[in-house]
């Protein structure tokens, strides 16, 4: 038995969070150059930095950040031809 109870605009929100965002328009080409952005990051990531745990986590952290900006697209825009 649930002990909260979630609110219409959060379960909304939780939705479209949870939704998968097929790509429109420009997307793909704008998720596209983010990730090669992030790949030229990474390679002077390892260029300029020795290996080891610092290193691992800023590749990661970059991974992330990579992530999150791609989700910014597709939760953030909205495809016009849909309801």
């Amino acid at each position: 038995m649930p002990k909260y109870i979630i609110g219409d605009n959060i379960r909304k929100e939780l939705r479209d969070r949870f939704t998968y965002h097929a790509p429109f328009g420009d997307q793909t080409q704008r998720y596209q150059e983010i990730r090669e952005k992030a790949f030229e990051l990474a390679t002077v990531i390892c260029e300029c930095t020795p290996p080891g745990r610092e290193q691992a986590t800023a590749l990661t952290e970059l991974v992330r950040v990579t992530m999150i900006a791609n989700s910014a697209i597709a939760i953030g825009e909205k495809n016009p031809d849909q309801p």
